[in-house]
């Protein structure tokens, strides 16, 4: 279907409501707020704007700690090099942001006081509950022994209690993470809010990054997260988000790197070989796949060399090509099985996992991040470190014919084998390639998505008219009559509750929304600094005084700043906030409405007789009541201001002068969602307030029963219209 037809049969929708509007026209309108039916107009709005879209593709890397990640990017994107530090605990590894840049370059966030203060007091939370176990066992013991506990007994009691409380990972993590804290020495007073790193080459960057994010370094308790920019090709329009783990006891961390993920085109799913898809695995891909809509998933199954030991040597007489080939058969037959019980929970699952699961073994992507780096060392085996050395040792063990240091041609091929990274740069490499069409498949759901939605608005129409139709056939003119003249006491009798509970539930709205409104907003701005950070340069300078013996240089730092890249960086951030507030607000709405729905029709239910009132009619009248409420628009000053009006590049003082506004901007822009938001909330609770709930449902239910009294009176000719709109609604598709 193309985006054509559905013009068509939205035309055509709006020329039989025109046509029928005497008896359609109150129920349409109300259909298509429900159903979220723009104009024409403004369909070839949202078309066009899908059809302008150009953004970075984002590739998202997640898995569990230890999973790989880290060695995988090094490997994929340093060939081996260790830039990137492993995480040892969730609370070591930082949420990190790879894009292009023609300069070298990283950006270290650390972790606001807030985030010290909630790690400090879940520490704490640890220590009482483990010093609860420790005590609770030794009077356990002391009950039941004679003799009186030892320093070994202490010991293993502690042990216990230690095994005990890793089983509440936020506590355990974020009381390992104090202790780095209390031990590092630093005062986060003496801290700055971000760190600038400034590197000449790629082996220098990734030695001054252990100090932020390894696991020994200076800073690394503080760190938050890292921004990295990188001059390499395979980077080119692609931003790669390299997450510490979905179930990160840093909250705003965590929701930070939720939120990345939204909006990732490709999310390579990393899982240990050894422990492939676990529980934890299953659940990550459920939430990503049904929740966040993205379009592609790949599946790294990482450490494979720690899969070559076991059983399957034995059973293929150490043939690595065969033990390898079982490896991943197993691992297919395994992704297809999981994936299949995922998609069983969620019936949306897009065609690429479909693929996953029908071609299980050749989409499973086996890697040994170790193994690339022993290719990138093996001309220096001094550099090999421990863990690499023991690889080492264990292949030329088990696989003689395989590895060897008297053969390196032989070794490295193996070794390339193994880490499989080719197979991992072919997949980005076709995303990269892929980028147009990924872009159509979002024009082809958009397309999809209004058909949809077309069709469900036609569908209620016709359910709409059909039930006229019935109730037309079979009503009867006296009884209606009759229950019209019944009307009055029925409101008398249900109007104070019914008006007392949408009141409190109107309350309730404005508590709760106002509430999840302002902790987006605050969620968002944690990143406003850096949007400015990036776009701006310092370089060093110098310039001479005096003249002969008494020459002089001197040298200084001038910053300059691209005024076109800062406005974009501030435009986009407002339109992210926007769009973040906005649809918070229309979900959290949509929700309340039908709750709202539900107690409203409760309520009429439990004070009146089905006799008295037409239950369908009820119906139709309270849903068409809360469709029509107007509701306001969430307003925003849509200007830069002027003191941001300037273009070029700025340098020195003009060049500090605009950063400073920039920054102003920025820090009164939250003063202005802050205020837009209060606004808005005041509109819509004045909006709900000066509603009349009972006098709006009964006047609108008055208003079809005297409708219905009508057709009754013209019956055939009302049964005759009603049966040509069935007919011409079905013959719309």
């Amino acid at each position: 279907m193309d985006k054509e037809k559905v013009f068509e049969i939205r035309k055509a929708l709006e020329e039989s409501i025109i046509k029928y509007n005497d008896i359609i026209e109150d129920e349409a309108k109300s259909l298509q707020r429900e159903h979220s039916i723009e104009t024409i107009e403004k369909m070839h709005e949202l078309f066009n704007q899908m059809e302008v879209e150009n953004r970075l593709l984002q590739i998202g890397i997640v898995g569990r700690v230890k999973a790989g990640k880290s060695s995988l990017l090094n490997a994929l994107l340093f060939k081996g090099k260790t830039v990137l530090p492993k995480a040892a605990t969730p609370m070591t590894a930082a949420l990190t942001i790879l894009s292009y840049s023609e300069e070298l370059s990283a950006e270290v966030d650390f972790f606001t006081q807030k985030d010290l203060d909630d790690i400090k007091e879940n520490a704490l939370i640890y220590e009482n509950q483990f010093n609860k176990i420790v005590n609770e066992k030794k009077e356990e013991h002391k009950k039941n022994e004679k003799e009186s506990s030892n320093i070994e007994f202490d010991e293993k009691i502690k042990r216990q209690a230690k095994r005990i409380m890793n089983e509440q990972f936020e506590l355990s993590a974020s009381f390992d993470q104090y202790q780095r804290i209390k031990n590092s020495g630093i005062l986060f007073k003496d801290l700055k809010k971000e760190t600038h790193i400034n590197a000449g080459s790629i082996e220098e960057l990734g030695n001054k990054l252990l100090e932020f994010v390894g696991s020994e370094g200076k800073f690394m308790p503080f760190t938050k997260s890292v921004y990295i920019k990188l001059p390499q090709e395979n980077l080119k329009d692609i931003q790669i988000i390299d997450t510490p783990g979905l179930d990160d006891p840093v909250q705003s961390r965590e929701d930070r790197t939720r939120e990345l993920l939204k909006f990732c085109d490709v999310i390579f799913i990393v899982s240990p070989a050894g422990q492939f898809l676990n529980i934890e695995d299953t659940k990550l891909m459920d939430r990503i796949t049904s929740k966040q809509g993205i379009r592609e998933l790949a599946v790294v199954a990482s450490q494979v060399d720690t899969q070559l030991m076991g059983s399957e040597r034995n059973k293929f007489n150490g043939d690595l090509h065969k033990i390898l080939n079982s490896i991943t058969s197993n691992l297919g037959n395994h992704l297809s099985n999981t994936l299949l019980q995922v998609k069983e929970s969620n019936p949306e699952i897009l065609n690429t996992f479909d693929k996953l699961i029908e071609q299980g073994k050749e989409k499973v992507i086996h890697t040994s991040g170790v193994c690339q780096s022993l290719i990138k060392n093996f001309e220096d085996l001094d550099k090999w470190d421990p863990n690499e050395q023991k690889v080492w040792s264990n292949l030329t063990l088990n696989y003689p014919d395989y590895f060897s240091l008297n053969d390196e041609k032989l070794s490295i091929s193996n070794l390339e084998l193994l880490a499989n990274i080719s197979a991992t740069e072919d997949v980005i490499k076709s995303v990269q390639l892929q980028k147009d069409k990924i872009l159509q498949e979002k024009r082809e759901n958009l397309i999809s998505s209004k058909f949809s939605s077309l069709n469900k608005y036609k569908e209620s129409l016709i359910n709409y008219a059909a039930q006229q139709e019935d109730r037309i056939k079979n009503s009867n003119i006296k009884e209606i009559q009759e229950k019209k003249k019944t009307l009055e006491k029925i409101q008398k009798k249900a109007s104070v509750s019914l008006n007392e509970e949408y009141y409190d539930l109107v309350k309730y709205m404005k508590t709760q929304l106002s509430k999840n409104l302002f902790n987006a907003l605050d969620s968002i701005y944690q990143e406003a600094g850096i949007i400015i950070k990036e776009t701006e340069k310092s370089e060093n300078k110098s310039y001479t005084t005096g003249w002969w013996i008494f020459k002089k240089t001197h040298y200084y730092d001038e910053i300059s700043v691209r005024t076109g890249a800062i406005k974009s960086a501030l435009e986009n951030f407002k339109s992210k906030l926007e769009n973040k507030i906005s649809i918070d607000s229309q979900e959290f709405i949509s929700e309340w409405k039908k709750s709202l729905y539900t107690q409203l029709l409760k309520i009429l239910r439990s004070d009146t007789d089905d006799e008295d009132l037409d239950p369908q009619i009820i119906k139709n009248t309270i849903r068409n009541v809360l469709n029509n409420i107007d509701e306001p628009n969430l307003e925003y000053e849509k200007n830069l201001p002027a003191s941001l009006n300037a273009n070029g590049v700025l340098t020195s003082t003009k060049a500090e002068e605009y950063l400073e506004a920039a920054y102003e901007y920025l820090a009164n822009l939250k003063t202005i969602f802050n205020n837009s938001i209060n606004d808005y909330l005041k509109k819509m609770e004045s909006a709900l307030n000066s509603l009349d709930p009972s006098a709006k449902i009964f006047g609108s239910y008055t208003e079809k029963v005297t409708q219905l009294e009508e057709q009754l009176k013209t019956r055939e000719i009302s049964l005759e219209r009603f049966n040509k709109l069935i007919k011409e609604l079905k013959g719309i598709s």
